[in-house]
């Protein structure tokens, strides 16, 4: 029997999150077609350290902390807000199980345990994945393994990774040094936005593609969610607005202003006198489809309203961004969206203003259809993934 040649997507998969479980999918799941029956696909589920500590004692109170503050935490929320987290991180832990090919779980306190986890795979092939993983964010390790280490044998590519919300100006001379090595090694580098692009471009003189993220390529399985409230408001043509959105201010604003006239639903982040909604992530990826307009400044939030053709409203909140464009901003501008964007630094009068002018504008709208956008993306990505097809074939067909 001929030996399959192994493909290793380096990414996030474990995390309790909606856009991080269908992007470590999503990602396999377009590889596999790409590369046909002659390789096999997988992707690594391993948990790195926070880089404050590698001793057990002080790994065993960071853990007894985090116990302490959970607990704390969970005193001053309801219960049903207990229940859905409980139930949303079952059915991640689920999907993540029965519909990606993982590797088996490696805990890597240090970047040399990490190499070894990844030596021990034995690929052919290398893949830094979508998502942040190239983000020198606080309490994370850096440079890491997401940086695919130049000594391992093999061909090194980089899918639509993202430096979102990293501060380049915060790295040391050892850690430029070590993002430049890697870098250097790349045989194919594309990113998610401008941002790394430009974060990229720093430590390499070789081209840096920009690459949507691989969830708003792939065609996902319908996975029908049921709930009685929305079956209900339609019957009764009662339009719906869906929060996906962390602010409370922004939500609360939302949900006095409109929840007499309008059924107003929360999916992920819990806003009271909305009904909270938890699907798995397959029927995440289809729920959108049901809401007249959806209200959000999560990234995955906006990609799936421009999947399903639903009008939204997305919203950038974090003083980060006030420095550099966000993924989100990033992505509606390519796509000339952007109109359907806002910022919102301190929801002041002015801020709220425009989000019901707004919100208004959009709840009139009859339907929308993002088919251009959507065509845009497939045609570029065709031709970024053709590149990385020929740079696997090169070596291996």
């Amino acid at each position: 029997m001929e030996k399959k040649i192994k493909v290793g997507i380096i990414t996030l998969v474990s995390t309790i999150n909606y856009g991080t479980a269908l992007q470590a999918f999503a990602t396999q799941k377009v590889f596999e077609k790409m590369l046909g029956k002659k390789y096999v696909v997988e992707v690594l589920n391993f948990e790195i350290w926070d880089g404050k500590s590698t001793t057990e004692t002080d790994r065993n109170n960071s853990f007894r902390n985090k116990l302490i503050n959970t607990l704390h935490k969970l005193l001053r929320v309801r219960l049903n807000k207990i229940y859905s987290y409980n139930k949303m991180k079952r059915l991640m832990k689920e999907f993540v199980k029965n519909n990606i090919n993982t590797s088996p779980y490696s805990y890597c306190p240090s970047y040399k345990e990490s190499l070894d986890f990844l030596i021990s795979r034995n690929y052919d092939v290398y893949v830094s994945g979508s998502d942040e993983i190239w983000a020198n964010k606080p309490g994370k390790p850096y440079p890491n393994i997401y940086f695919i280490p130049p000594q391992l044998k093999g061909l090194k590519i980089s899918v639509s990774s993202s430096a979102n919300r990293g501060d380049i100006s915060k790295l040391t001379e050892f850690q430029r040094q070590e993002l430049t090595a890697s870098l250097m090694n790349y045989d194919f580098i594309s990113v998610r936005d401008e941002n790394t692009r430009c974060f990229v471009s720093n430590f390499t003189n070789k081209k840096v593609n920009l690459l949507f993220d691989p969830t708003l390529l792939y065609d996902f399985p319908f996975r029908d969610f049921s709930n009685k409230k929305i079956i209900n408001a339609k019957k009764n043509q009662k339009k719906i607005i869906c929060l996906m959105i962390s602010d409370k201010k922004i939500a609360n604003e939302i949900i006095e202003k409109y929840a007499k006239e309008y059924l107003i639903v929360s999916i992920y982040v819990f806003h009271t006198k909305t009904c909270l909604l938890v699907p798995s992530p397959l029927e995440f990826a289809a729920i959108f489809r049901n809401f007249d307009l959806v209200i959000t400044n999560f990234f995955h939030g906006t990609v799936f309203s421009i999947k399903n053709d639903t009008p939204f409203i997305s919203i950038d909140k974090e003083e980060i961004y006030k420095t550099y464009e966000s993924k989100i901003a990033d992505l509606l501008r390519r796509l000339n969206l952007k109109d359907q964007y806002l910022t919102m630094w301190d929801n002041n009068g002015e801020e709220i203003f425009k989000l019901h002018d707004k919100v208004q504008e959009m709840l009139c709208l009859n339907s929308v259809s993002y088919s251009n956008a959507r065509q845009q993306i497939k045609e570029a990505c065709e031709l970024q993934f053709e590149e990385i097809y020929n740079c696997i074939g090169s070596v291996y067909n």
